[in-house]
């Protein structure tokens, strides 16, 4: 499936699932008309770009993204912010290392290493961040500080580059899918743990 193609699907699937009752799970504390508002720009913004001149272009899209993290990080602690972004840090050198891992080993280019990627990427968030907007504060830093230094490396040009492409915003829509399903998954075992020990915690007594 083409990267763009993942994107919208995912996108889709949230905007589905927004409107149809799960707005407490994906909101993860956010005030629901700012989630709205992203969901409605977002595909707008994606499909336009931004001339950079001879650094490349500029995705809208990841624009969208990287502001809409800055303004959600205000509404956390300093504390859990700055923590927020060393776990970003951390992300964003795995994502870097790995790209340029593909271009030491061409062979894993056949077993699309990006979207394994973006999975480790959401069950590191997730191992290293419990709220669930602290993992995509991360995961937005991570892989946006990932693209920017990508395109700083580079000492060969490889024609017109393009910040927040459809591989970087399918890896972004991956990872952070991800991240979300198994913290949800981890609450829910969560809940039906406490309840079975409360249960049997009940029957001793």
């Amino acid at each position: 499936m083409q990267p763009g193609l993942i994107s919208i699907v995912i996108w889709l699937a949230v905007v589905i699932l927004w409107w149809s009752g799960w707005r407490k799970e994906l909101s993860a504390g956010l005030p629901e008309w700012g989630v709205t508002l992203f969901l409605v720009l977002w595909p707008f913004s994606y499909a336009r770009t931004y001339s950079l001149g001879a650094l490349g272009e500029l995705n809208l899209g990841l624009v969208l993204i990287v502001l809409a993290a800055l303004l959600a990080s205000l509404t956390l602690p300093k504390i859990r912010r700055w923590t927020s972004l060393a776990a970003g840090l951390l992300i964003g050198s795995i994502s870097l290392f790995m790209s340029k891992l593909t271009l030491v080993i061409p062979s894993l280019l056949a077993a699309n290493p990006r979207w394994y990627l973006a999975g480790l990427i959401g069950i590191i968030a997730v191992m290293l961040l419990r709220c669930p907007l602290e993992q995509w504060l991360a995961i937005t830093a991570g892989l946006a500080l990932s693209s920017f230094a990508d395109a700083w490396l580079r000492t060969e040009p490889r024609g017109i580059s393009l910040l927040g492409d459809s591989e970087w915003m399918a890896g972004w829509w991956l990872a952070v899918g991800c991240s979300r399903s198994l913290s949800y998954l981890m609450q829910r075992v969560g809940a039906v743990w406490s309840r079975l020990n409360l249960r049997k915690g009940g029957e001793r007594t």
